[in-house]
């Protein structure tokens, strides 16, 4: 036979214990953010029968790309190295595995100073219009930089895209 002193000591129990889960589950929701998400851009480098290319592989990994002044984009250098017999025109273009970013991330390439390529990557598709000549046996430099406009306020938020740098090589005489 229960008393009325057990069951009210059962009810305090329940209560307690209820109020102590809620309490768990309140301290372990994760916070609310206060920034915002970026772009996640990867830039990679494609290997060439005709060219030796160095750095092989990632030359640039930004995984929390925001809007910014040119002067801050994201930047790697590479080399390559002509390993025929004949002078080289080199061209080059880069192809994104997403076209999410096409419009927003901004592309600059340039060798020595002189500019390969520079405006939006869904353009960048194209072979470059400008190219750099490798004499047999020499290296030429690229410095490639990407960046999303300060002037972007969306559209690029959680948007992963990765780009293949791929180079084109004609013999100088075939131009």
């Amino acid at each position: 036979m229960r008393t009325r002193a057990d069951r009210r000591t059962r009810g305090i129990g329940f209560l307690l214990g209820a109020g102590l889960a809620v309490a768990a589950l309140l301290s372990w929701r994760i916070p609310p953010g206060h920034t915002t998400l970026g772009a996640a851009v990867t830039v990679v480098t494609q290997p060439s029968g005709e060219l030796t290319i160095s750095p092989g592989g990632t030359l640039i990994n930004a995984t929390s790309m925001k809007p910014s002044p040119a002067s801050a984009a994201e930047t790697g250098e590479l080399h390559v190295r002509n390993v025929t017999g004949s002078t080289l025109d080199v061209h080059l273009r880069g192809v994104p595995s997403q076209p999410d970013l096409n419009g927003a991330l901004m592309v600059d390439v340039s060798s020595d100073g002189t500019s390969i390529y520079s405006g939006p990557l869904g353009d960048f598709r194209s072979w470059s219009d400008d190219g750099v000549t490798v004499d047999s046996g020499s290296k030429a430099s690229f410095r490639v930089r990407t960046w999303l406009p300060q002037t972007l306020t969306e559209g690029y938020q959680g948007r992963t895209t990765s780009v293949d740098l791929e180079f084109k090589s004609v013999p100088e005489a075939s131009r």
